[in-house]
């Protein structure tokens, strides 16, 4: 109030058939209302709500392991992925693929962790695993003929490997 030197704080509540449309509907305001923010505002909780299934699945890629977590909104599928290498004195360079053809690869060195979100319904993993103490090149990472391969997909919050879209070998 006037002449009381005071500042509030305003708490809302925005909900919606997913948290995305939550955050564009907070933006909107934002936007619509820019005089009502005197400070930068902050998000302090999400909510997925009821029904929201979460599943995992892990495993061990001769050596690094993988563990998968899948999540869904009302309008995307999602996989976290958490890869650490537990190898000694191998390089793990992995190749993930998403269902829209987008292809990361990541050195993972040995003792090391990964952890990324991907908004896809499917993963493609390639495991390709190279001589810690040498320098990895493009060249040398694609000579190497085998390597471990799988394929994971998100089917309404469960998580199942399907036959991967190319051939694979198992490094031994």
């Amino acid at each position: 109030m006037a002449g009381w030197n005071c500042n509030s704080n305003v708490i809302s509540i925005k909900t919606s058939k997913s948290v995305e449309d939550c955050f564009k509907q907070f933006a909107d305001h934002q936007a619509k209302y820019p005089k009502d923010f005197t400070t930068q505002p902050k998000i302090i909780f999400t909510w997925q709500g009821k029904g929201n299934r979460i599943a995992t699945y892990s495993e061990d890629f001769g050596g690094l392991n993988g563990k998968f977590t899948s999540g869904n909104t009302a309008t995307k599928a999602i996989i976290m992925a958490q890869l650490t290498n537990k190898t000694k004195d191998q390089l793990a360079y992995v190749v993930l693929k998403t269902d829209s053809g987008v292809e990361t690869g990541e050195y993972i060195y040995p003792g090391d962790s990964f952890t990324k979100k991907y908004d896809t319904k499917n993963l493609d993993i390639k495991v390709i695993y190279l001589d810690n103490k040498v320098e990895p090149t493009e060249e040398a990472i694609h000579t190497i003929k085998e390597f471990v391969h799988k394929s994971i997909i998100n089917e309404n919050g469960k998580l199942k490997t399907i036959p991967p879209t190319s051939s694979s070998g198992i490094r031994r």
